[in-house]
């Protein structure tokens, strides 16, 4: 149990540290999919550059459902016309950032 909360801990660790310029807003439980486990949120773009965003959230089985989001303006809440949502998650979120335009892919979540 304590290597899991470990993990969970790193994880957020590295992607939010290494992204401070993105802020969870709204996280929220049971909102979707008639579950109690549904998670989803919104990202708040605190830079004073557009980027471009990927955001993978876990599954319960170790799946990952992914959304990529480009030119993310500085200062909006994003997405403005949904939430990243999964319906069985484990409340595991990773996200990258890259600048506005840099077609360097993505990595995977692990």
């Amino acid at each position: 149990m304590m290597q899991k909360i470990y993990l969970i801990v790193t994880i957020l660790f590295i992607n939010h540290s290494a992204f401070a310029d993105l802020v969870q807003k709204n996280p929220q439980w049971g909102k979707y999919c008639q579950s109690s486990d549904s998670y989803s949120f919104r990202l708040h773009n605190t830079s004073d550059k557009p980027v471009d965003v990927k955001v993978c959230l876990e599954q319960h089985g170790q799946q990952w459902h992914c959304y990529i989001d480009k030119n993310v303006q500085p200062g909006a809440i994003f997405p403005a016309d949904k939430e990243y949502r999964v319906c069985h998650g484990t409340g595991i979120a990773q996200w990258w950032v890259r600048a506005n335009g840099d077609y360097n892919a993505f990595p995977h979540p692990y």
